[in-house]
């Protein structure tokens, strides 16, 4: 029951977001592809200061901490069996650099008023957060498909990734 509810909230998740499609989807894992199809910077005035923001469709949070810049990612929620874990193998296909005509703009509250702490398992994917949802646990990751230089103002994008979900 719980790996037919997994995957029925998968694909839930996943049908939603035109950056990523399925692959493969059994009992062992699930293979997804990310494709950024187009993303916005946008430069403005904030506070006296030119500043620079990066947006993309269907980013659904802000990353980074106080003072940092604001990185825009996507989020997926995998619904597992009250004793689950998954490993998450996540791997930059292709990436750009792009340089930006001002610095990105910065957050002014602290992160933990906007989500709880992540810690990276490499550049683009959060390690996996757990929690319950009634006697469904849920695994939480984070695409971070921007990482900026705030020194040379340039952005590499992550183009195109490929991501293994083993359950």
């Amino acid at each position: 029951m719980y790996k037919k509810a997994f995957l029925f909230q998968l694909l839930i998740v996943l049908a939603v977001s035109a950056q990523i499609t399925v692959i493969e989807n059994t009992n062992e894992r699930c293979v997804f592809t990310w494709d950024m199809e187009n993303y916005s910077v946008n430069t403005f005035q904030n506070k006296g200061k030119t500043v620079s923001s990066i947006s993309f469709p269907g980013e659904n949070i802000m990353l980074g901490e106080k003072n940092e810049p604001v990185i825009p990612g996507k989020t997926l929620i995998f619904g597992l069996a009250p004793e689950g874990e998954i490993g998450v193998s996540f791997t930059a296909k292709e990436t750009k650099v792009i340089g930006l005509d001002a610095p990105l703009v910065t957050h002014e509250f602290s992160a933990e008023k906007r989500r709880p702490d992540f810690s990276y398992i490499n550049p683009w994917v959060i390690s996996p957060q757990y929690s319950k949802f009634h006697n469904l646990k849920t695994a939480l990751l984070v695409i971070r498909p921007f990482i900026y230089d705030s020194i040379s103002k340039k952005m590499t994008i992550l183009t195109k990734g490929e991501c293994i979900i083993n359950y």
